[in-house]
Protein backbone atom coordinates (compact mmCIF):
# COMPACT_ATOMS: atom_id res chain seq x y z
CA UNK A 1 0.00 0.00 0.00
CA UNK A 2 0.91 3.64 -0.89
CA UNK A 3 1.08 6.44 1.54
CA UNK A 4 0.89 9.71 0.04
CA UNK A 5 2.05 12.66 2.69
CA UNK A 6 -0.03 15.04 3.49
CA UNK A 7 1.15 18.58 1.71
CA UNK A 8 -0.20 22.17 2.38
CA UNK A 9 -2.80 20.81 5.22
CA UNK A 10 -4.77 17.90 2.47
CA UNK A 11 -5.19 14.68 3.87
CA UNK A 12 -2.67 11.85 3.38
CA UNK A 13 -3.85 9.72 0.50
CA UNK A 14 -3.53 5.51 0.77
CA UNK A 15 -3.48 3.99 -3.19
CA UNK A 16 -4.18 0.62 -3.94
CA UNK A 17 -4.46 -0.96 -7.50
CA UNK A 18 -6.86 -3.95 -7.98
CA UNK A 19 -5.65 -5.88 -11.10
CA UNK A 20 -6.63 -9.08 -12.80
CA UNK A 21 -10.21 -10.80 -11.69
CA UNK A 22 -11.34 -10.34 -8.46
CA UNK A 23 -13.89 -12.66 -6.84
CA UNK A 24 -15.14 -12.87 -3.02
CA UNK A 25 -12.34 -14.40 -1.65
CA UNK A 26 -9.67 -11.25 -2.52
CA UNK A 27 -12.27 -9.06 -1.47
CA UNK A 28 -12.62 -10.66 1.83
CA UNK A 29 -9.30 -10.82 2.02
CA UNK A 30 -8.85 -7.09 1.31
CA UNK A 31 -11.23 -6.32 3.97
CA UNK A 32 -9.72 -8.55 6.66
CA UNK A 33 -6.46 -6.59 5.21
CA UNK A 34 -7.61 -3.05 5.92
CA UNK A 35 -9.64 -3.94 8.99
CA UNK A 36 -5.53 -4.84 10.46
CA UNK A 37 -4.28 -1.41 9.01
CA UNK A 38 -4.33 1.45 10.56
CA UNK A 39 -6.07 4.05 8.79
CA UNK A 40 -6.10 7.25 10.14
CA UNK A 41 -9.55 9.24 10.42
CA UNK A 42 -9.16 12.08 7.60
CA UNK A 43 -7.50 10.58 5.17
CA UNK A 44 -8.28 9.00 1.96
CA UNK A 45 -7.79 5.47 0.82
CA UNK A 46 -8.13 5.43 -3.34
CA UNK A 47 -8.69 2.30 -5.28
CA UNK A 48 -7.48 1.84 -8.61
CA UNK A 49 -9.78 -0.48 -10.38
CA UNK A 50 -7.85 0.44 -13.85
CA UNK A 51 -6.36 -2.87 -14.11
CA UNK A 52 -9.03 -5.23 -12.85
CA UNK A 53 -10.37 -7.44 -15.51
CA UNK A 54 -13.30 -8.70 -13.83
CA UNK A 55 -15.74 -8.81 -10.67
CA UNK A 56 -17.41 -11.36 -9.59
CA UNK A 57 -20.86 -10.54 -8.68
CA UNK A 58 -20.58 -12.04 -5.41
CA UNK A 59 -17.77 -9.65 -4.56
CA UNK A 60 -19.87 -6.68 -4.98
CA UNK A 61 -21.34 -6.68 -1.58
CA UNK A 62 -18.04 -7.19 -0.03
CA UNK A 63 -16.92 -3.72 -1.83
CA UNK A 64 -19.49 -2.07 -0.79
CA UNK A 65 -18.89 -3.38 3.08
CA UNK A 66 -15.04 -2.12 2.73
CA UNK A 67 -15.96 1.66 1.83
CA UNK A 68 -19.15 1.60 4.49
CA UNK A 69 -16.52 0.40 7.11
CA UNK A 70 -13.94 2.60 6.07
CA UNK A 71 -16.28 5.41 6.06
CA UNK A 72 -17.42 4.23 9.77
CA UNK A 73 -13.95 4.80 10.62
CA UNK A 74 -14.03 8.63 9.04
CA UNK A 75 -11.66 7.41 6.26
CA UNK A 76 -12.69 8.72 2.92
CA UNK A 77 -12.91 5.94 -0.21
CA UNK A 78 -12.88 6.83 -4.05
CA UNK A 79 -12.68 4.12 -6.94
CA UNK A 80 -10.83 5.27 -9.75
CA UNK A 81 -10.28 3.47 -13.03
CA UNK A 82 -13.99 1.76 -13.16
CA UNK A 83 -14.28 0.37 -17.02
CA UNK A 84 -17.78 0.12 -18.00
CA UNK A 85 -17.94 -3.52 -17.83
CA UNK A 86 -17.02 -3.17 -14.26
CA UNK A 87 -19.96 -0.95 -13.71
CA UNK A 88 -22.36 -3.15 -14.86
CA UNK A 89 -21.43 -5.92 -12.96
CA UNK A 90 -21.80 -3.79 -9.81
CA UNK A 91 -25.01 -2.41 -11.09
CA UNK A 92 -26.36 -5.66 -12.39
CA UNK A 93 -25.07 -7.39 -8.48
CA UNK A 94 -26.90 -4.93 -6.58
CA UNK A 95 -29.12 -2.96 -8.90
CA UNK A 96 -29.85 1.13 -7.61
CA UNK A 97 -27.52 0.39 -4.82
CA UNK A 98 -24.82 -0.25 -6.88
CA UNK A 99 -25.43 2.58 -9.27
CA UNK A 100 -25.89 4.75 -5.58
CA UNK A 101 -22.50 2.92 -4.60
CA UNK A 102 -20.18 3.76 -7.93
CA UNK A 103 -21.74 7.62 -7.80
CA UNK A 104 -21.02 7.93 -4.62
CA UNK A 105 -17.43 6.47 -4.61
CA UNK A 106 -16.48 6.74 -8.40
CA UNK A 107 -13.57 9.78 -9.42
CA UNK A 108 -11.07 10.93 -11.31
CA UNK A 109 -7.92 11.13 -9.22
CA UNK A 110 -4.42 11.05 -9.69
CA UNK A 111 -1.27 10.02 -7.56
CA UNK A 112 -0.11 12.56 -5.24
CA UNK A 113 3.71 13.90 -5.70
CA UNK A 114 5.96 12.68 -3.37
CA UNK A 115 4.01 8.91 -2.55
CA UNK A 116 5.82 6.88 0.28
CA UNK A 117 5.83 2.85 -0.11
CA UNK A 118 4.65 1.13 3.25
CA UNK A 119 4.60 -2.66 2.68
CA UNK A 120 2.00 -4.13 4.73
CA UNK A 121 1.98 -8.01 4.48
CA UNK A 122 4.10 -9.97 2.45
CA UNK A 123 1.76 -12.86 2.37
CA UNK A 124 -1.16 -11.37 1.56
CA UNK A 125 -3.83 -12.01 -1.41
CA UNK A 126 -0.60 -10.23 -3.69
CA UNK A 127 2.26 -8.46 -2.91
CA UNK A 128 1.93 -5.18 -1.00
CA UNK A 129 4.65 -2.38 -1.32
CA UNK A 130 6.78 -0.11 -3.25
CA UNK A 131 6.91 -2.00 -6.61
CA UNK A 132 3.81 -0.56 -7.92
CA UNK A 133 3.81 3.10 -8.94
CA UNK A 134 0.58 3.69 -7.66
CA UNK A 135 0.81 1.55 -4.22
CA UNK A 136 -0.66 -1.82 -3.75
CA UNK A 137 -0.89 -4.45 -6.73
CA UNK A 138 -2.88 -7.62 -5.75
CA UNK A 139 -3.11 -9.90 -8.69
CA UNK A 140 -5.78 -12.52 -8.19
CA UNK A 141 -5.05 -16.01 -7.29
CA UNK A 142 -7.49 -17.19 -10.41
Amino acid sequence: MSRSPATQGAPAAHWGMLSGDWGAEECRELLGLLERVYLRPDTWLVLDLSHTTHVHYRAVPILMEIARRCAARAVRVRLTGVSSYVRRIVEFACAQAGRDFLDGYSGVCSPLLGHAGLTVAEDGPGRWGTDDPHGLAVPSPN
